[in-house]
């Protein structure tokens, strides 16, 4: 690793200058989105398994781990990215330490983040070099705030990878997949949100296709549209067909239907992203929850696990042997996680990454009624949020452990109700209007 100590220099050298600067919650990262991979053909798209996938790498194997006071570096040297990247939009993903990060890309400041709960994603693109390229990131112990009393012995990253998509690509999707108005038909809202960081206008077809659950095809259609450049075009399909009716999600009955999006430019298909979704609706009265119109009887099990997939996969099988149908998370799980609960059959209140000693109501005496971590707060509700929104095993949203309460938090429900999202916003809130129920304890 020749590079290894000259890239160490120069970013300690650069982190020496910025230390002072412990409160930033967010810098050159890239907005929320669906944390999913796009692949080169519709097989590895289906598998969903992205090593070996020619634009996806993994650098976790990769990283040496150097501490520097409080500081807490990795360096990944020597990465040599491949010429077919080059026309491509490439990002940097972070996921797993408790601390805040500043990540460096051939010594060069790419961004900062700090709740990493979720993953965080920079476009790296610009700093890129032809050829060999070092990345580092840097831990800080700056993120005491809002998440002080959050039991986390974590502090090394747990991931990091680059994914490479096109300039012209699929940025995110939003679904809605409920019965039409008679209650017979499934009624289908896609949209595709494409992204293209080109300077000038492009022409772009923009695909999908459903599967039942059966894995028959249900529907296609396809798109021409042309993308401005440096801009975000959002494009809608809508399609009912027979048979979704039957076949909603619920706890009892799991049954995924799978959509495809890809993107096709002269007659070449670019890209393809799938994900699998749940038709049907959770809303909610009073205090109760409903799942297609009929209520769920609550009988949750809290969730602090760290466990790995194979490992929850037998803990929810477990539970749900025990009667237990709900898990309440204490702050935000891996992606799979929620995939896993989708898959297995079990409900999941969502909680954003926020435990802290809110018990002051005088203004700026507790971060949660101090305007100035507003943005903070807000950012972990987002991170929540666009984590698990596309998840039908997801059936509330809680805005965070037992925090107290103020204006961050009023302001973070009124953020997750303007998403027009039919499931409830909930908080321990002690009867204030920032929760939309009470949900029952836990009974283990």
């Amino acid at each position: 690793m020749r590079y290894l100590f000259v890239t160490l220099f120069t970013i300690i050298a650069t982190s020496t200058l910025t230390a002072q600067e412990r409160t930033v919650t967010k810098e050159n990262r890239s907005d929320y989105r669906t944390e999913f991979v796009t692949y080169g053909s519709r097989e590895a798209s289906l598998a969903q398994k992205p090593d070996g996938e020619r634009f996806y790498m993994d650098l976790t194997k990769q990283m040496v781990e150097v501490k520097r006071g409080e500081s807490l570096f990795y360096v990944i040297d020597e990465i040599n990215i491949p010429m077919i990247w080059r026309d491509r939009d490439v990002y940097i993903h972070t996921e797993g330490s408790r601390n805040g990060q500043r990540i460096y890309v051939n010594t060069k400041y790419a961004g900062a983040s700090r709740d990493n709960r979720v993953t965080s994603e920079h476009n790296i693109t610009p700093l890129l070099v032809d050829g060999i390229n070092n990345f580092v990131v840097e831990c800080i112990d700056d993120t005491a705030k809002p998440a002080d009393r959050t039991p986390d012995s974590r502090a090394k990253i747990e991931r990091i990878w680059l994914h490479a998509q096109p300039r012209l690509g699929i940025y995110d999707i939003r679904v809605s997949a409920l019965p039409d108005s008679t209650g017979k038909r499934g009624a289908l809202t896609l949209d595709v949100i494409v992204n293209s960081s080109y300077n000038y206008e492009e022409p772009i077809d923009v695909c999908y296709d459903i599967y039942s659950p059966e894995n028959e095809l249900k529907y296609y259609d396809v798109r021409e549209t042309t993308v401005a450049g440096n801009s975000r075009d959002t494009i809608r399909f809508e399609a009912d067909f027979p048979g979704a009716v039957e076949r909603q999600w619920s706890a009892s009955s799991p049954k995924l239907y799978t959509i495809t999006a890809f993107m096709r430019k002269d007659k070449i298909i670019t890209e393809y992203a799938t994900f699998r979704i749940g038709f049907g609706q959770t809303t909610w009265e009073g205090n109760t929850i409903f799942r297609n119109e009929k209520p769920i009887e609550i009988r949750a099990s809290r969730w602090e696990s760290t466990l790995s997939e194979s490992e929850a996969q037998k803990s929810i099988r477990d539970k749900k042997k025990r009667g237990i149908n709900t898990l309440y998370l204490a702050y935000p799980q891996p992606a799979w996680f929620y995939a896993l609960c989708d898959k297995e059959g079990i409900y999941v209140v969502d909680t954003a990454n926020i435990n802290t000693d809110g018990s002051s109501r005088k203004v700026g005496a507790s971060t949660v009624n101090d305007p100035a971590w507003l943005d903070e707060y807000l950012d972990r509700v987002q991170a929540m949020y666009f984590r698990s929104q596309l998840h039908p095993s997801v059936i509330a949203f809680r805005l965070a452990q037992p925090s107290g309460n103020g204006y961050n938090l009023y302001k973070a429900y009124q953020w997750l109700k303007e998403q027009g999202d039919t499931r409830p916003v909930v908080y321990d809130s002690e009867g204030e209007w920032n929760s939309d129920l009470s949900l029952p304890a836990p009974i283990e």
